[in-house]
């Protein structure tokens, strides 16, 4: 389910997407933390601009987490994260050089193993910026359904993966075990084989 909000009034412009994950919060929450992955599932990512160069800083999950980005395509920009609890990730999102300030946030609310996430970003435009805010409302709500998607996409994957392999290691050591409960019941055969041949021996 996608659910698209867009308001521009005086100068101001919300912009709210959404996405359901079938993944929990936490899983959900570990990659959104992590600016190192966003190149992978954004908009903004290194396929489209694979000429850009992302430089990071302070740990993944931690408030002042950041990074920053600079190419002929891609531009300049940062994004530093300011508020992270088990279900927010609040940052800071500059275009450029300009010192102005778009804080977002993605939210995320669990039920029965299925997250909703909601990306937000809310921002002031200048009176000409303003008279462009619809096209511009348009254009980072696409990017943020985009995105969203591509996070859904990687985040269910690393479920699949993971059950997988959780599978995988459950199916091994039920072998391994089964082996060694056939090599025990071998030897114990063997022993009671042997049992009656070394008495005769002894008897002798």
């Amino acid at each position: 389910m996608i659910l698209l909000l867009g308001a521009a009034m005086a100068g101001q412009v919300e912009i709210v997407v959404e996405q359901t994950i079938n993944a929990p919060a936490s899983a959900v929450m570990a990659t959104l933390g992590d600016f190192g992955t966003w190149k992978e599932w954004s908009a903004w990512n290194q396929v489209v601009f694979p000429e850009c160069v992302w430089t990071y800083e302070g740990e993944a999950g931690t408030v002042g987490h950041a990074v920053s980005w600079e190419g002929p395509k891609c531009k300049t920009g940062s994004m530093a994260a300011t508020a992270i609890s088990d279900s927010s990730f609040a940052y800071d999102l500059f275009f450029g050089k300009s010192d102005a300030n778009w804080p977002s946030t993605l939210t995320v609310a669990e039920a029965d193993g299925v997250s909703t996430v909601a990306w937000t970003m809310t921002g002031e435009l200048g009176f000409f910026m303003s008279l462009f805010s619809g096209a511009m409302e348009k254009a980072i709500t696409l990017d943020y359904t985009v995105g969203l998607a591509g996070l859904k996409a990687r985040v269910e994957t690393e479920q699949v993966e993971a059950a997988a392999a959780a599978a995988v290691e459950a199916a091994t050591e039920a072998v391994d075990d089964a082996v060694e409960e056939a090599d025990e019941a071998v030897e114990g055969a063997v022993d009671e084989a042997a049992a009656p041949v070394e008495e005769a021996a002894d008897s002798e």
